[in-house]
């Protein structure tokens, strides 16, 4: 199956929009006196709650 033009152009523009925002919180984060590191690490605890939950949801669980 052939993801159709809208379907790909709709893609790049969630993953800018993400990544961007990305980014901006973590420039915003940084002028506020947190370091790169704890907002990465941030970042990343975030990301990784919102793939358990998915996995979760869609009836898998945490990897042996």
């Amino acid at each position: 199956m052939t993801p159709s033009r809208a379907q790909i152009i709709l893609a790049f523009a969630a993953l800018y929009l993400v990544g961007g925002s990305v980014f901006l919180g973590q420039r915003v984060a940084m002028h506020g006196g947190l370091t790169a590191f704890l907002t990465s690490g941030v970042r990343m605890a975030f990301a990784g709650a919102i793939l358990l939950a998915w996995s979760r949801a869609r009836g898998g669980g945490l990897a042996p």
